[in-house]
């Protein structure tokens, strides 16, 4: 499965030999951060529209699923985000100032989402950091965190 994004909003499309077979499109009208092919695709995208660095009326993030739209309320618009499948379902992480148009101090977030991409654990707040890196295999999960000239690496059992 790949994505491609357009005006019409972020395309699924099957991969096959040497065949594509478009599949679904959701809107992602503020911008899409980034999308996975679950049993139901989502799309994790901007949740209000951006103005300079903050988004009006309210910064969010949206979970952008065939049929219905989730936002969840945010300080400030996403400096950073991944999704990532796990043997079931997926883990999101994200990386947000706490103010609008101030990235003196930023937060990691985690969320899991389930085969159907909704979300089953999270948003939590990880801890203060200036960059954030997502990798997962299975039912196991690798997070960076870096704050300052300091990385930390988490591993985590996602069941």
């Amino acid at each position: 499965m790949v994505t491609t994004t357009g005006p019409d909003g972020v395309r699924f499309v099957a991969i096959e030999g040497k065949e594509a077979r478009p599949g679904v499109v959701l809107p992602a009208p503020f911008g899409a951060l980034d999308a996975i092919a679950l049993r139901r695709p989502v799309v994790l995208a901007h949740g209000a529209k951006l103005e300079g660095d903050c988004a009006v009326p309210r910064p969010g993030l949206a979970l952008v699923r065939e049929g219905e739209t989730q936002v969840l309320p945010l300080e400030a618009p996403p400096l950073a985000l991944f999704v990532r499948p796990l043997g079931r379902g997926a883990l999101a992480a994200w990386l947000v100032p706490t103010h609008c148009g101030d990235r003196r101090r930023q937060v990691a977030y985690l969320a899991r989402l389930d085969e159907d991409g909704s979300l089953t654990a999270g948003p939590m707040a990880l801890t203060d950091a200036t960059g954030l890196a997502l990798a997962t295999g299975g039912d196991q999960a690798e997070v960076w965190l870096r704050r300052g000239e300091r990385v930390t690496w988490l591993r985590l059992r996602c069941d």
